[in-house]
């Protein structure tokens, strides 16, 4: 409670936290520092209160949040796998589709990069392919979207090869470098 935070200032303690504050103009979302007012000698006489106001920001973090559930629940929903690679094909994320796909969970895949043993690509005549060939690369190396990509997935679990048919592509940062591939 404030009280609580208050009591704590007047022991001696700077104190921040935030919370909903109320004004004559209404509710606020603030961020609130309580410091302890020292004398000479350096005795708490009271405290400094400064309130910064940060229901902007608030409403703007509670809004990503709900996107991002939105998102999450998106990819986990639907029956196509996408995994999330990071530049250097390391893997980030990935929906159940993806998982079931490859046989192994989320766990299991993530930090894994593309050219880890627990699974690899096959052509369509079941000859392996090399690393470069994977969508993640292709897509890395040309830095445009690979459509259409058609190939086999060989897990250590089967005896054949899970097919699949998708896309990659590249999504870049605000300075163009590339942050992450889709697949």
């Amino acid at each position: 409670t404030v009280e609580a935070y208050v009591q704590r200032a007047l022991a001696g303690e700077t104190v921040r936290y935030d919370g909903p504050v109320h004004t004559r103009d209404g509710t606020l979302h603030a961020l609130v520092t309580l410091v302890p007012d020292r004398d000479a000698e350096g005795a708490v006489r009271g405290h400094f209160t400064v309130v910064v106001d940060i229901t902007d920001r608030k409403r703007a973090e509670d809004a990503l949040l709900t996107s991002e559930r939105k998102l999450r629940s998106l990819l986990d929903a639907i029956a196509v796998g996408v995994v999330v690679h990071a530049p250097d094909t390391r893997v980030l994320d990935a929906n159940p589709a993806a998982c079931r796909m490859l046989g192994l969970t989320l766990d299991q895949m993530l930090g894994k990069a593309a050219i880890d043993p627990a699974w690899h690509f096959v052509d369509e005549q079941g000859v392996p392919l090399t690393p470069a060939q994977y969508p993640v690369r292709l897509a890395l190396d040309s830095g445009d979207a690979v459509k259409g990509y058609v190939g086999g997935v060989r897990r250590p679990d089967l005896d054949h090869p899970v097919w699949v048919s998708g896309d990659a592509f590249v999504l870049r940062d605000a300075q163009g470098r590339v942050d992450e591939v889709v697949v």
